[in-house]
This record gives C-alpha cells, structure tokens and sequence, in this order.
C-alpha cells in the first residue's frame, strides 16, 4: 500500500476532478474524450522566476500528515497573465478558484537506499485564464511523502511559491507563500486495518474548501518552516497529459448493482459490487461523484488484471448527500473495482471518471510491415513506453519506484525518439541521475545501471544533438570511469566492485543474477565497463577533451587482452563469467561469496558481442551458440542486449524473427507481463521490440548527433514490406521498403540539412528511391 498518502477532496455541488491538461495527440484506447476548458500552460524551462515565497507548513500538523493551504487574492480587473513557480515536500494539487490547475512538483529523483539529493523541482505554469476581476482563491494541498517511498523526505508536508499577476496598474503585482496564508492539517488517516488499506470519512471533511466562497477564518495562520530548506531548481517538463477515458463495460454486477448506460455510475439499492473494464491497461487518476448516505462505505480497487483485488485500495466512508471524491494518486489498472458497504438506502454514483496521465506526446513516429503481428507489438510497446512517461521514466505505475533505474531508462528513452520524437524527458532523467551519483560518491546501488547510464546519455546526444549537457554531465562521466577504474583487480578485469547488481532477474548456478557473486558477475561488469569507456570516448570528444578519451582507449586495450587472457575457453567456444575467488572484497548482504563454478552464461557471451569485446571472428559462433540454446535464461529486459548482439554479430535476420515471438500481448491489458509469463502489466523496460523493428527492421538509426548522417540498413526477417516514420530534430525520416526474391526496392525522405547512406552510397536531402539487387543482411 501507498504510506500515509490516500487524501481525498469533497466539495458539494463543485466538481473539482481533473482533468486538467490535454496537449499534444491523446492516447488511441477506446473513445476518448478530451475535456475542453481552463488549463494551466507549460512556460520556458529556463524561467527561474522571483523568489517571493517562502517555505510554509503548519504548526498544528503531525509528521506524514497532509496539510491544506489557502490564500485569497482580490484583483481590481481581469489580469492579463498570472504566472506561479510552485513547489512542495513531496506532491501538491493547487486549486484556482476551485478549479483543479496543476499537480507536481516534478519527481526529485534518488537512489534505492538513500533520500533525493536535491534540488527540489519547482514546476512553473501559467494561471492566466484561470484569475479573475475581484476575489480569486489560492487552495493547495500538500502530501509529505512522496507516492511510494517515505524515507525520501522530512514527513513534514511543506509549501513553497511565487505568483506574479500582470496587467495594468496598479498591477503587476507579485505574492508568495508566507506567514499571511491560512493553513490547516488533513485527515489524520486511519491505517489501523492494513488489510484493507486507507479509510477516511467524509464527514469530517471541509466542504468546497478550495473555493473563494469558503470562509477560512477559524484556519491558523501558516508557519515558516526551517525544515526544509533544500535548493530548488526550475522543472524543464510542461505539465502532463490528461485525457478522460471512458471505460467499455461493466463486469461482475451484484443483483443490488444497477450500472448506467453511460459515465460508469450505478445505483445500490444493497450492499454489492461492480466492476468497470477499460479494455487496456492505464496510468490514470480516480474520480467519482456519488450522491449518498452518511455511513455507507465505498472500497475503490484498481487492478491491472480484470480480476478482483487490488494494486491500491481507497475505503470511503460517505456524508450525506452530493459529493465527489478524488484520488490524489495515479495507479495502472484495467478494471476499477467498486464495492458499497452499509447501504441502508439507494446510494447513487453519478459518474466514475479515469484522468489518463502521462508526459504529453505527440504520435510522431510509426511502423508497419507485412506481419500484423509485429504491427501490434509495436504499438502496445508505444503504448507501455508512454505510460512510464511521467515526471520521469518509471519502471512502471504500478510499482511507481522513485530510483534511478538507468537500465529501464534506457530502453524507454530510445522507444520515445521513436515514437515521439522528445528527448525532454530523458534530458530531465540523466541530470537527476548525475545528482545522485555524485551523492553516492559515483557508487549506485544498482552498479551496473550507472555505466548504463553513459550509454543512455550518449544515445540522447545522438537522437537529439544536444551536446548542452555535456558541459554538466562531462565531470559525471570522468568521475564514474575513474571510480570503476579503481574496482579492475589484479587480473585486470572488474573483479573488486561492491557489487554486481543489477544482472537479470533468472537463477544462475543457485544464486539469483539480481545481485550474483563476482566468479558469475566480473565478465558482465567488465563488458559494461569496456562499452562505457567507448561511449566516454565519444563524450570527450565532443566536449574537447581528447586527453580523458585518450587515457579510456588505453583502458578499453588493456581490458580486452585480459578479458580474452582470463574468460575464453576454446573448447566451450564461449567466454565463461568469471574465475572464483579473485576478488578482495568481502562477502555481504548485495555480494555472495564465490564458489568454485564456472558457468558460461548468455548474458556474459552476449555483451562481449555487443559490447566489442569478441573478435569479430567469433561473433556468429558465440551468438549461433547461445540462440541456439533451448532456454536463454534471460527475461525480456535482457533481450534488448541480447538483439544488440544479433546485430553487431550480422545474425538478427536469422534469429530476430524467432526471439521477436516471444512477446505475446495480454489480451484483457492489451501489454506484457514485465517478464515471461509474470510480473506487473505495465513495465516498459519489456518493450524493446519497438525499437528493434523502427531501427533494425525499418532500418534507421543516426550515426551523427542529431540525425546530421543516418543510417538506411533494413533487416527484412522475411517480411516482403515494411513501412514507416522516424521523427528526428530536423524533421521526419519515411521510408518504405519491398523485398523480393532478387532485390530490395527502398523510397525513403532525407530531411534538409542532414544526409543518408545506403549501401555504401550518401544520399542528401529530399526524397529518393534505391534498389539493391541480392540485398542481404544476415
């Protein structure tokens, strides 16, 4: 369950739910309805803003208490703008005039086993439609915890913003958060029967307190807070996409349940159940309006599977009459379960609205081909990619976890260049990610992610061309290859790291991969490590600084002679993971002991392949081998290197095919198990497929930063078509392809000012069409 963080809003007669932004393409599931109206608006990233405001709490809240604030604001005209630079320890929801208008801030970022390190991100939104001429109220609630984890805060729920309202004088003028604002502790929430999560009562609750019409006058005066006193730093994400969806059906229906044709409501003449179906898994919010009876308790279970029970659970206990109920958290689900408890007379739920949330996007990219079936993959890897896209990328809304998974990152980033064209997500990510390895004095939890980390940062280099953060993150890099320099043991290879997190959730030997000892983790280590200094290579380059990228050559040769020296065993044909008992550096909870194995696993063969580390006289044999066997012993995380080595060993068109299988899509979510077979149904670090077929099969991927020079390579995999779209900063890519038995015919568009090369040939801006007789690439 959620700690301390279920908070719901009542307002009689004033329905205050969502949704509240719709920008860019709403999402393709089911019959969407874009709800039109005042919404707060994205402003320049680089807009710090005046620091009007002060941190505010209230003196008369208990520790991970929600605490309402409110001021109220009387313009002598309608203003012309009204700009706000708002954040909070840890979510708010702020009210304008009663009017939901912004949620945030933008998610800090931390590691697994220690609190964010700052700054604390304040969103900055323009307000102007939503002011008026006379009395405007300001009404935001803070919740102390983040979503999920609590140990990343204080636990005291803290407030800090600036607004200035401009117009003619006497304006503008300009406000902030101090002692003048009126302050009240939430619900003190009662948690006592764990098994059925959160139960709050509506009774004791203000009503319509978010409007200018509530008298506030017994509220106490807000307190300054020294509490809090961490850094801010302006948010560069615009707000995020909110799309109401509608669901399809009901289900499992109570005979005291009588559902409404439309809006998801029902009438109770009993105590019952229902279920509402949405034909697709969701990242969304919960709302409802419910005329009821005082007593009556409402359970709200969102569920990803179409299923009873529950991810997150709401228990309601209702006041007399018209009231709405909101949920403050989103949560993945396909089916909202909702069960009424004590009811003496007919209740009534109105409506049940899903907000549908993510990163706001644009359906910029897309593929189609000649199997139907890969089409559909594509898409739902589109789709699980998007609802990661929050204020960062999660590992899923289900598990919502605030770490900084670079491993998950890395493959959700590459699907949104190609589905969506935006690298602002990513940019936001790679910064948090280097505040928190330098908090951990360049030592993350998950060790392996932080050299996934540079590969993350050079793709976003690549697909965007934006070289700006270098200037930020080129000190990170440095940092961090100096400090895995330091774990290369006396044979040369990564054999003194602390660990070796995160490998692959499978069983190798007895011991889970999650976190092996070092004879099963060094050559895995070792691999990531030679690829991160490549990577390096290439940063420094581009940040001039041909001394860093010198000293990583001379490493990356050094590795490989003793990676060959110590791991290849010719009479297995493959490289084996490590050697027992070289490492100096004692057994704990994250580092089993060794024993005395020898194990030759898929991911250590795979990464010398894709990583560079094979002779390329060896890559088929290794690869051939390892595709070869029944049981890869890897999830479909891990496939994504696995298809990495396909191609740099020339094997994808023969075994991409076969592996691309694999991926069997969920029909009541319409996405993937996070693993075979088990696992949550929204994990997007599963959806490698997607740019596998746009990359690989489609066959473009930019060889310059930014898409300056591109590469046209299509594996076709026995498929005799493949079409699609590629967004890149300079417009987008379309191509077309049809293979028959003697040749590959390809049309494709080059955007202005960046070049192609097919087969040898460059092509320059414009649109062109190539034959290739014999095309082949295995």
């Amino acid at each position: 369950m959620i700690p301390h963080l279920l908070f719901l809003v009542s307002a009689q007669f004033c329905d205050t739910r969502g949704p509240v932004f719709s920008p860019g393409r709403p999402p393709t599931v089911g019959r969407e309805v874009v709800t039109a109206g005042q919404r707060a608006t994205a402003v320049r990233p680089d807009d710090k803003g005046p620091e009007l405001g002060s941190w505010i709490w209230s003196d008369d809240s208990k520790k991970d208490v929600p605490v309402r604030f409110r001021k109220r604001l009387t313009l002598a005209e309608s203003p012309k703008q009204v700009k706000i630079w708002i954040t909070a320890e840890a979510r708010y929801r702020l009210w304008i005039n009663g009017k939901l208008a912004a949620r945030g801030p933008a998610d800090a970022g931390r590691d697994y086993d220690t609190p964010a390190p700052g700054p604390w991100f304040v969103d900055v939104r323009d307000l102007s439609k939503l002011f008026k001429k006379g009395v405007n109220a300001i009404a935001v609630e803070v919740f102390p915890t983040p979503l999920v984890s609590s140990d990343a805060t204080s636990g005291h729920p803290g407030l800090k913003a600036s607004i200035i309202v401009g117009g003619k004088n006497p304006l503008p003028l300009g406000i902030g958060t101090d002692t003048s604002w009126h302050a009240q502790p939430a619900l003190d929430l009662d948690q006592s029967d764990s098994k059925n999560g959160f139960r709050v009562d509506l009774s004791k609750e203000p009503v319509a307190w978010q409007s200018e019409d509530y008298d506030d006058s017994d509220w106490l005066p807000a307190a300054l807070t020294h509490q809090n006193s961490r850094a801010t730093l302006v948010s560069e994400l615009p707000p995020a996409m909110e799309v109401e969806i509608p669901s399809v059906d009901s289900a499992r229906v109570s005979p005291t349940v009588s559902p409404n044709a439309v809006g998801g409501g029902a009438r109770f003449s009993g105590d019952g159940a229902y279920t509402l179906r949405f034909g697709h898994v969701l990242s969304g919010y919960i709302g409802m309006k419910i005329e009821g009876h005082k007593g009556t308790v409402l359970r709200i279970r969102s569920n990803e599977r179409d299923a009873p029970g529950w991810n997150r659970q709401a228990e309601i206990v209702l006041r007399e009459g018209l009231q709405v109920v909101d949920l403050p958290y989103f949560d993945s689900f396909s089916v909202i379960n909702i069960e009424a408890i004590g009811v003496k007379e007919p209740i009534e739920i109105k409506d049940v609205k899903c907000v549908f949330t993510s990163f706001p996007v644009q359906y910029l990219g897309d593929f189609k081909c000649s199997n139907p079936e890969y089409n559909r993959v594509w898409e739902v890897c589109r789709w699980v990619t998007q609802i990661c896209m929050q204020t960062h990328h999660l590992d899923s809304p289900h598990h919502q976890e605030p770490i900084s998974d670079a491993g998950d990152y890395l493959i959700e980033s590459l699907n949104s260049f190609y589905a969506f064209g935006d690298g602002t997500l990513a940019r936001q990510d790679l910064k948090k990610i280097a505040r928190t390895l330098i908090q951990r004095k360049f030592q993350s939890f998950h060790t392996s992610y932080s050299l996934l980390w540079v590969r993350m940062l050079l793709q976003y280099v690549d697909y965007t061309g934006d070289i700006e953060p270098l200037k930020e993150l080129s000190p990170v890099v440095n940092a961090l290859m100096k400090q895995f320099e330091g774990y290369i043991g006396e044979n040369g290879l990564i054999s003194d790291a602390p660990n070796y997190m995160f490998m692959d959730w499978v069983e190798i030997k007895g011991f889970t991969a999650h976190h092996p000892p070092a004879v099963i983790g060094q050559g895995y280590m070792t691999a990531l490590y030679y690829q991160a200094l490549g990577d390096a290579i290439r940063l420094a380059m581009l940040a001039h600084n041909e001394g860093n990228a010198a000293h990583y050559n001379d490493l990356r040769e050094q590795i490989k002679r003793a990676f060959d020296r110590e791991l290849w065993v010719p009479k297995e044909g493959l490289y084996r993971d490590g050697k027992p008992f070289q490492t100096s550096i004692k057994p704990n909870s994250w580092l089993p002991a060794d024993r005395d194995i020898e194990t030759f696993t898929t991911q250590v063969n795979t990464l010398a392949v894709s990583c560079g580390l094979a002779d390329p006289s060896r890559t088929q044999s290794i690869m051939s081998k390892v595709l070869s066997r029944p049981d890869l012993n890897c999830q479909p995380y891990f496939m994504h290197f696995v298809f990495e080595a396909m191609t740099s060993s020339a094997l994808f068109t023969r075994f991409g095919p076969k592996q691309l299988q694999r991926w069997q899509i969920v029909p009541d979510t319409q996405s993937f198990y996070e693993m075979w077979g088990t696992g949550d149904l929204s994990h997007a670090w599963n959806a490698t497929p997607m740019f596998q077929m746009s990359g690989r099969i489609l066959g473009v991927e930019p060889t310059s930063p930014g898409f300056k020079v591109f590469r046209i390579e299509p594996h076709p995999c026995g498929l005799t078509w493949a079409k699609g779209k590629v967004p890149t900063p300079h417009g987008l890519i379309s191509i077309e392809w049809k293979q028959s038995e003697k040749a590959l015919e390809i049309h494709f568009t080059v955007p202005a000012n960046t070049k192609a090369v097919l087969n040898g040939k460059v092509f320059s801006s414009g649109s062109h069409s190539w034959t290739i007789v014999n095309y082949n690439v295995s």
